[in-house]
């Protein structure tokens, strides 16, 4: 999948869902790629996993810095750029830095491809 892909955003779903998300965020933190992930949690679904992921940190078995690697989001809104195109706006989370990820990505790809 990463190598199809320019991001990825787990939206609710059950193990297979954490199978992709754990591959990705794996593949990042082993240097495979870079590429920003984002956790869309609908009607705050992955509060609980979040929360666990927040306790490995808080009991020494992970980094600070490793749950950088991915940023929760609750809800988007979208709203027309300056070309006419919709994209996605916070409305609340911690996902800008995910969606400036996201922006720039496709920024250079639409330059390497001749897409403007």
């Amino acid at each position: 999948m990463t190598h199809q892909s320019d991001a990825a955003v787990m939206a609710p779903g059950f193990l297979g869902t954490f199978e992709e998300a754990f591959q990705w965020c794996v593949g990042n933190q082993l240097g495979y790629h870079s590429k920003p992930f984002g956790i869309f949690s609908v009607k705050q679904c992955y509060r609980p996993f979040n929360d666990m992921l927040g306790g490995f940190v808080r009991e020494g078995f992970a980094k600070a810095s490793d749950l950088d690697r991915f940023k929760v989001f609750h809800e988007l809104k979208y709203q027309r750029n300056s070309k006419g195109a919709f994209v996605p706006t916070i409305a609340r989370g911690s996902c800008e830095q995910f969606l400036d990820n996201l922006e720039a990505v496709q920024q250079r790809l639409v330059a390497e491809r001749g897409l403007n």
